[in-house]
């Protein structure tokens, strides 16, 4: 008979609630590190969005407003 790291039989209901367990933290582990990494993106191009010129601006068709307005925005706000 095969245990598992838990020294349970893998069909046993303790090593199935165990596997549960450590997929659930690894998706919420997953989708927090996916969040931090979306964050720091929106940070980082609206930064550079804030530094272009008015003639940069106008080649990309956006306007120095919607600019300003955009980069003005905390990172967590889409």
């Amino acid at each position: 008979m095969a245990l598992d790291l838990f020294g349970c039989h893998p069909g046993f209901p303790a090593a199935q609630a165990a596997e549960r367990g450590a997929s659930h933290r690894l998706t919420w582990f997953g989708r927090l590190a996916s969040t931090l990494v979306a964050w720091h993106e929106r940070d980082r191009q609206r930064s550079d969005l804030a530094r272009l010129d008015p003639y940069t601006l106008r080649d990309i068709g956006v306007n120095p407003g919607e600019a300003y307005f955009e980069a003005g925005k905390p990172f967590w706000r889409a």
